[in-house]
């Protein structure tokens, strides 16, 4: 199950960054256009936002923002953590829901601390979709 679940998470991110790079593609073309489709602009750049909205909902890594509810660099501006699977592992859902959770994950979980990351789910019980490589 796991591996689906990876396998699964891969072809969404790698969908939504596709359509991504179609779809800006497109933007360049009309922004270079003599007399640029102001609705065609609009609408591709309503595209585009969705399929970033769809690629964020996927994961991610480096994010240059600060954390949440402060003013620090979060662990992602710096490059030092990973998101992955949010929507089947929300920011605060506990060991009682998320999917990383389940003992299906432990190797996993042994490979990327192995690696030297702490996982935020494991070592506080949220943000099961979390890890770094850095400190707590």
């Amino acid at each position: 199950m796991a591996r689906q679940n990876l396998d699964d998470l891969r072809r969404a991110r790698k969908a939504a960054a596709d359509t991504m790079a179609a779809v800006a593609a497109r933007i360049g073309a009309l922004e270079a256009a003599e007399a640029p489709d102001a609705a065609a602009l609009e609408a591709e750049t309503a595209a585009f936002a969705a399929a970033e909205a769809a690629f964020a909902r996927s994961g991610g890594c480096f994010n240059h923002r600060p954390m949440r509810g402060g003013s620090s660099l979060s662990m992602h501006a710096w490059g030092i953590a990973v998101d992955l699977d949010p929507e089947r592992n929300p920011l605060r859902w506990g060991r009682d829901r998320a999917s990383f959770a389940t003992p299906a994950y432990d190797p996993f979980w042994t490979i990327v601390e192995a690696a030297g990351a702490t996982s935020l789910g494991r070592a506080c019980n949220r943000d099961w979709m979390h890890f770094q490589f850095a400190r707590l």
